[in-house]
């Protein structure tokens, strides 16, 4: 199957060793900032349908995942295929004029108001230091810029009521209707983002792209000699792709988006996709978990997700259903696609949540239900057990941190701890009694002199020191 999202995936990891996430993140940003704009999905809750539109945030260490690299790639591109767009259409817009880079309420207000004279209705917001942008967001000057990011994600209009005095214009105001994409960057989450984030709703809007040292490629030099036919290459992606735009305005005549549907295949492939999701995150977290807020609106994701991959299909054309232009979602195959790429984001999601959950840089001490949902996550995903120095690598934390929760866990008999003596004194940490005695007797059974126990909440406190 031939998409340009591949085609482009192909050639930017041939140029960069950026992680194979940060990449495909992008080319996802690129193919919903570019063809997603005609895409009007109409199988959801949302009463006149949900726009093909995503707000990527590629979250990395600086310097190894390439997040500045792999944004200016999918930047030139977009910046190259619209610019040849509106050439061939005959519509005089400056591409600079739909970038925004800083996300005050005032500097987003005005610039649309200046921009949507030349007629634009679509906008990309960018930054590779979103990081930095968050740890001003409390400032006066930024006050209401987190909401205003939530309703321009749903293409929500925007008014603020200004002084008239001397004459001055006394409103600032944003249309409905305006499609809104995001591509951004910052280091790690914890160091910015707060449980409050989620529970509100900001960071739910957000595809949380995260990569960690497994995901690291085989180095690259930074001089090639091959690197000289990057542009030429990326250059040609954006002519396809400007084809491709080019097809789709002539079709619908104009900037109208395509009513787009699921075949009854897709349909049960993204519900059951849900389900999956739903109880896979149930089993492990609270309901009412950080990540179980996050992980409620995850089919939106992988709906748009299949969209985009659908889109950039060189083979797929829109159709005409019942006289309207339409797009229809009839190939698992694209569904398949997004699927098993969101399915390696989605792990990362959790970790990536849990850091913000478990803030260990703030002073204000996380909740008990938080932490807890987090320890008893990893021995899941450790198998239903886990020792303690096991545990503490998995959360990246420390036992001064840790230890209140854990001891209180213990306590509830939420989960249970088996000391055991090897070359050293070892405590293994599981959720179920009846296996810590299974493990128990196993052991005895190996070795009868073996010097193993289950601790109460007493013994476990003073042994783990």
């Amino acid at each position: 199957m031939g998409t340009l999202i591949k085609k482009y995936i192909d050639i930017v990891s041939e140029n960069t060793d950026a992680p194979m996430n940060s990449i495909t993140a992008s080319a996802y940003w690129l193919i919903s900032s570019t063809l997603g704009y005609w895409i009007n999905l109409m199988d959801t809750p949302a009463e006149h349908g949900t726009r093909c539109n995503l707000f990527v945030l590629i979250i990395g260490q600086a310097g190894i995942t390439r997040k500045s690299t792999v944004m200016g790639y999918a930047s030139y591109v977009y910046r190259t295929a619209w610019r040849e767009f509106y050439q061939k259409v005959g519509i005089d817009i400056d591409i600079d004029d739909k970038f925004i880079e800083e996300f005050t309420v005032e500097g987003i207000a005005d610039q649309v108001q200046s921009a949507i004279d030349s007629g634009i209705d679509d906008f990309v917001l960018m930054t590779d230091e979103f990081g930095i942008w968050l740890a001003r967001a409390g400032a006066t000057h930024l006050l209401g810029s987190k909401g205003l990011l939530s309703k321009l994600y749903y293409g929500k209009g925007y008014k603020q009521s200004l002084s008239q005095r001397g004459g001055k214009k006394g409103t600032r105001e944003i249309p409905e209707g305006l499609y809104w994409t995001f591509l951004g960057a910052m280091q790690d989450p914890e160091l910015y983002l707060t449980e409050i984030d989620v529970k509100q709703g900001f960071l739910r809007r957000f595809l949380l792209v995260s990569s960690t040292d497994d995901d690291l490629r085989e180095y690259k030099p930074p001089l090639s000699y091959e690197r000289r036919f990057l542009k030429d290459k990326l250059s040609q992606i954006a002519k396809e792709l400007c084809k491709k735009m080019l097809d789709i305005y002539n079709f619908v005549g104009g900037f109208l988006p395509l009513d787009t549907y699921c075949s009854k295949s897709v349909e049960s492939a993204i519900n059951e996709y849900d389900v999956k999701t739903y109880n896979e995150v149930r089993n492990i977290y609270t309901p009412g978990s950080v990540i179980s807020r996050y992980m409620v609106t995850s089919w939106e994701h992988i709906l748009k997700l299949t969209a985009l991959t659908a889109i950039s299909d060189q083979d797929k054309r829109p159709i005409m259903l019942a006289g309207n232009p339409s797009f229809y979602l009839d190939n698992t195959e694209h569904f398949i696609i997004a699927r098993d790429w969101f399915d390696v984001v989605k792990q990362r999601i959790f970790s990536a949540i849990e850091t913000i959950s478990v803030n260990m840089q703030n002073p204000t001490l996380p909740s008990m239900d938080n932490v807890a949902n987090r320890i008893i996550g990893a021995i899941n995903r450790a198998g239903g057990s886990v020792t303690t120095g096991e545990l503490l690598r998995s959360l990246g934390t420390t036992k001064q941190h840790i230890k209140p929760y854990l001891t209180t866990l213990v306590e509830q008999g939420k989960v249970v701890p088996v000391y055991e003596i090897t070359s050293k004194g070892i405590i293994r940490l599981f959720l179920d009694n009846n296996k810590a005695k299974e493990y128990v007797n196993n052991q005895l059974t190996i070795n009868p002199k073996t010097v193993i126990r289950i601790l109460d909440v007493n013994s476990f406190d003073s042994m783990w020191k």
